[in-house]
């Protein structure tokens, strides 16, 4: 799971956008916004154009003091060797490329990849044609893997549907929170017909969480 910062919302957006095609979960946010929704759970925070911001040094400074071991980088047309990020790219660069660069840098400083998705059995990482529970196929959409994958990555903290919304779906493709609702609907028919479980339950005024068989909770019917 990534946060992506930008002063300017629409390219925050769009740079989460190209993540969430690419599989992976994220959220932009405005600097301002940055140190309220900083949690763990991400595994990288993107700064974009950090040579707009008024005070870039003080926000990565923020940012390290609520999450010291989430790695910090930068997307920026200048290239000065500062060393506040630990690592820049340039500006135009591909997701594709930009993805690989970050999962290079998580593997040689042993953290999780960003593109990791693993639970009890369930595999839903990128790269994947689709979610896997024991090398087993689930045959879930790519909304639905994206869904499974914000909620493996948030285990065992449970997530409101607006909380999905905001990190598994492209900004211009959110549906009403009952589409989340009808969506893990499916994904537990499916489920069923492999575990004859539900794999998503709602806990009451909390949100939705994986049922694993560890937990002792029963499933609320979705």
């Amino acid at each position: 799971m990534i946060l992506v910062i930008d002063s300017e919302r629409r390219a925050g957006v769009l740079l989460s956008d190209m993540l969430c095609y690419m599989g992976i979960v994220s959220r932009a946010v405005t600097p301002a916004e940055a140190p309220s929704v900083l949690s763990p759970l991400y595994r990288a925070i993107l700064v974009q154009s950090p040579e707009a911001l008024a005070d870039a040094e003080g926000l990565v400074g923020r940012l390290r003091s609520y999450a010291p071991s989430t790695p910090i980088f930068s997307i920026s047309t200048v290239d000065d060797g500062s060393p506040l990020f630990d690592l820049s790219f340039p500006k135009g660069i591909s997701a594709a490329e930009l993805l690989a660069k970050i999962t290079d840098y998580a593997t040689g400083a042993s953290l999780e990849l960003p593109g990791s998705y693993i639970l009890s059995g369930l595999d839903a990482s990128v790269g994947h044609a689709t979610a896997m529970l024991f090398g087993r196929p689930l045959g879930l959409t790519r909304t639905e893997a994206m869904i499974l994958r914000y909620l493996i990555r948030c285990y065992p903290t449970p997530c409101t549907a607006e909380d999905i919304l905001l990190h598994a779906y492209r900004a211009g493709r959110r549906p009403e929170p009952s589409g989340v609702r009808t969506h893990i609907c499916i994904i537990n028919r499916k489920y069923r017909k492999i575990r004859g479980r539900n794999l998503i339950f709602s806990l009451r005024d909390e949100g939705y969480k994986i049922l694993t068989t560890e937990d002792a909770l029963e499933p609320a019917v979705n």
